[in-house]
């Protein structure tokens, strides 16, 4: 290798090459090893070969041409044609066999000459190709130690690595811990930044609440009733929101969780403790999933519950599986139920009309651009100048609008508009949600119309985080829009058609 030669010292049995001088004494060269100019340096050497192998060829190319000439002599005067002694030409016949014995003795010296030096720099060879391959070897075990001790290194630093973010993890809980009786929790179960304020009810609003939670445990007691005779109450009560404390009970009757729960008692209990293949990325998923609230901080009781939910799920639609869309929408529902409940819940939202959610989760998402494509519709219908100023611009409803319809609204709100959205939701259905994003739209319109593009996708994706009207007056601007409910119940039985499904309006 270029710029890597070795020097004689570093080539083991390379002073043995010079002991090999016997073998070419015959060889008079001023270059051989025992000749006075052999300086005993590897490039003298390798240079000493050079020469003895242009002479070696030299001495062929002599021998060839004696050959030559002797067969030539030998087609002319062959063996058995020479004459005996005694003949006429017996001196000329003499001297010629002398010639051609000294020319034969001349070659076969020639040979024997040849045949040694080829020995000698074979021996040579030999010994310099072993030294290089004893050297080769040293470097690779030379190598391969110093391979262990970084790899011994590297182990040791992520050894120390993992221990400190083992104690890191275990400080941060503890603090965590020590933190939980000083930190400030909202009603819903949500810990407050220093920024935000805790709402106190008065007591006029806790008295209002108890009031309202005694009525709705009579409606709970004449579901049917209300169900079906008396839906006009039933929505307009719906309207001004569900107790809190049955919140659970009643998003199980809207979606008849109940009743699933009735006809499947062991179901749940056999999908929960199975392996579904989505294992690993449920668990990715958990701190994701309302990361502010007491039940699903890091470690919380929620989580685990959130996973076997999710986990059940997967093996119940092996189609489907898990898609990260869903954690929102669990975790929402497990506020209020038990895993089991929300296991019911979650079956009957994704797969039973008038919800079908499961589109919003399969290759494809069919539902999530069906409703962008009404949500386009109505924003023409309602809003031409601010749809128009969204177009000129280069704002599509895909651009902000996804995130509002792939979770519900689940994780784009703050929570207590969030509850109040799917108290309507799972009594209306899907084209409330139309109405709550149309009154979004619309409370921001005039800011909206004097912005750019840049100004206009920062304030469509913050907006709804950041409302700070009460959510009643949120829930009366969507449920006044006018939804051209005619127009969408058609287009919505077109596409239940689509996937072989009757769609009943009512």
């Amino acid at each position: 290798m270029e710029g890597c030669v070795p020097t004689p010292s570093s080539i083991p049995g390379f002073e043995a090459a010079n002991q090999l001088s016997p073998l070419i004494q015959n060889d008079s060269s001023p270059n051989s090893p025992t000749s006075p100019s052999w300086n005993g340096s590897i490039e003298s050497f390798l240079l000493l070969q050079q020469r003895q192998r242009e002479e070696n060829e030299k001495r062929s190319q002599k021998r060839k041409d004696l050959r030559r000439e002797t067969s030539y002599f030998e087609k002319i005067f062959p063996p058995s044609s020479l004459p005996s002694p005694p003949s006429a030409f017996s001196l000329t016949t003499l001297e010629s066999s002398r010639r051609i014995f000294n020319e034969k003795t001349l070659i076969a010296s020639i040979e024997k000459i040849e045949k040694k030096n080829r020995q000698s720099f074979v021996s040579l060879d030999e010994l310099v190709s072993e030294g290089l391959r004893e050297q080769q070897v040293k470097e690779r075990e030379h190598e391969k130690e110093r391979e262990r001790e970084r790899e011994v290194g590297l182990i040791s630093m992520l050894s120390q690595q993992s221990e400190e973010q083992k104690e890191k993890e275990e400080n941060e809980k503890e603090k965590e811990k020590t933190d939980e009786h000083t930190q400030r929790i909202d009603k819903f179960g949500f810990v407050l930044s220093e920024n935000e304020q805790q709402q106190e009810e008065s007591k006029k609003q806790k008295e209002r609440e108890v009031a309202r939670a005694e009525k709705w445990a009579t409606m709970l007691s004449q579901w049917k009733t209300f169900a079906t005779e008396k839906k006009g109450k039933l929505r307009q009560r719906c309207l001004k929101g569900f107790p809190d404390r049955l919140r659970g009970q009643l998003w199980k009757k809207l979606v008849k969780a109940d009743e699933f729960m009735a006809s499947h008692s062991v179901l749940f209990n056999e999908m929960v403790d199975k392996s579904s293949g989505y294992e690993e990325q449920i668990q990715k998923d958990l701190n994701r999933t309302f990361p502010k609230h007491i039940l699903f901080r890091n470690g919380g009781s929620g989580q685990k519950s959130l996973y076997n939910v999710l986990n059940s799920y997967s093996n119940y639609h092996k189609e489907l599986g898990y898609t990260q869309g869903m954690g929102f929408i669990v975790a929402l529902v497990l506020i209020y139920m038990t895993e089991e409940e929300a296991f019911a819940f979650l079956v009957r939202l994704n797969r039973h009309p008038p919800f079908l959610l499961e589109g919003l989760f399969i290759p494809g998402f069919p539902l999530l651009h069906f409703w962008l494509s009404i949500h386009d519709l109505l924003l023409d219908a309602s809003f031409p100048k601010l749809a128009n100023h969204l177009r000129n611009e280069g704002v599509n409803s895909s651009m902000y609008a996804l995130a509002w319809y792939s979770s519900v609204f689940t994780s784009i709100l703050p929570f207590r508009y969030v509850i109040r959205i799917w108290d309507v939701f799972l009594l209306m259905g899907p084209k409330f949600l139309f109405g709550v994003s149309m009154a979004i739209l619309k409370i921001h319109m005039q800011d909206l119309l004097r912005s750019d593009f840049e100004l206009l996708m920062e304030k469509l994706i913050s907006f709804p985080r950041n409302l700070s009207l009460p959510p009643d007056d949120l829930i009366k601007a969507a449920s006044e829009i006018n939804l051209n409910r005619v127009k969408i119940d058609k287009l919505t039985s077109e596409y239940y058609a689509k996937n072989g499904i009757q769609y009943n309006p009512d």
